[in-house]
């Protein structure tokens, strides 16, 4: 999946000696082709939609096609809105959530996902796909905000785990 006017670069590994690659777009007015190297091609989503782009290998010695591979690739619209289903939400020290459970992108079909911030990385460790771990005891705030500014804010009660307790 790709975002409208993202790019994104594929790559074919183990070619074999004396093999090279022609990569195309089925439909190139959904992903063109902007940049092609010997083993590789810099797709750019232009338009919503579906298409594949189809990688075909060669064996130059022989003048003779060895293998064709295909990508499906699946273009959506960027997120216009981010919203937090609640807005708060409790753990305990050493549980984790995915974070993008609790979030409602719109379009609901985007492939955008948000970049999320916390206010006290001691007390909440989030990754970039919004996998959440509570560290320690705490209130943290999670931020998750989308490419074009809009954000929302969830607080985070952490609390004792229970053997600790």
């Amino acid at each position: 999946k790709l975002l409208k006017n993202q790019t994104f670069t594929i790559k074919v590994y183990r070619l074999k000696s004396g093999h090279k690659v022609r990569f195309r777009s089925k439909n190139s007015d959904i992903v063109s082709i902007t940049n092609t190297k010997s083993k590789q091609c810099t797709i750019k989503a232009e338009a919503i939609g579906d298409t594949k782009i189809i990688a075909t290998i060669y064996n130059t010695k022989k003048n003779k096609k060895v293998k064709t591979l295909k990508c499906r690739i699946c273009v959506t619209p960027p997120a216009v809105s981010v919203r937090f289903k609640t807005s708060s939400y409790t753990l305990k020290v050493n549980d984790s959530i995915n974070l993008s459970t609790l979030l409602t992108l719109k379009p609901k079909h985007t492939a955008e996902v948000p970049v999320f911030t916390v206010s006290d990385k001691d007390c909440l460790r989030v990754s970039p796909n919004g996998f959440a771990k509570a560290l320690s005891e705490g209130t943290v705030t999670v931020t998750a905000t989308i490419s074009n500014g809009k954000s929302d804010h969830l607080t985070v009660y952490i609390e004792k785990a229970e053997d600790e307790e």
